[in-house]
């Protein structure tokens, strides 16, 4: 494991879990901008990672751990279900990652700003994040 992989995984297991969410959502949402305008197997990878993301999202909101609002659950899972249908129509040419992109990056505005309404300050841009972003999800 190099010094920087290390690195990155000490960062994760220090994080709050909704810093962890918005670093994940964050990475996974950046490549696909990266790889916006193109076909083939790097981004129907990238699309199906997203997808397993969101069915993550969904899988915990049915967990009677949590602690989210019936109303805030319902939306999550409803995503994730368009999340899943939009992909499908990604990968076979009929549409563009655009709207996902819009949807997680929306997400993750959302998770700073639950963070900084639990009284937890103005958290830091996940790793990776440009300055852009930061600026705009805490507007």
């Amino acid at each position: 494991m190099s010094g920087y992989s290390a690195y990155q995984k000490s960062q994760r297991v220090t994080m709050e879990p909704i810093q962890v969410e918005a670093d994940v959502l964050g990475r996974i949402t950046r490549e696909i901008e990266s790889l916006r305008g193109e076909s083939g197997p790097e981004l129907v990878k990238c699309l199906y990672r997203n997808v397993q993301l969101w069915n993550a999202f969904a899988a915990d909101c049915l967990s009677p751990d949590n602690k989210l609002t019936d109303q805030l659950k319902a939306s999550i899972v409803s995503l994730s279900i368009w999340v899943e249908k939009h992909t499908h129509l990604v990968s076979k040419g009929k549409a563009t990652p655009d709207a996902l992109i819009d949807v997680n990056r929306s997400v993750i505005a959302g998770l700073f700003q639950a963070q900084k309404a639990q009284g937890r300050g103005s958290p830091p841009p996940p790793p990776g994040a440009s300055h852009e972003h930061h600026i705009s999800s805490s507007a």
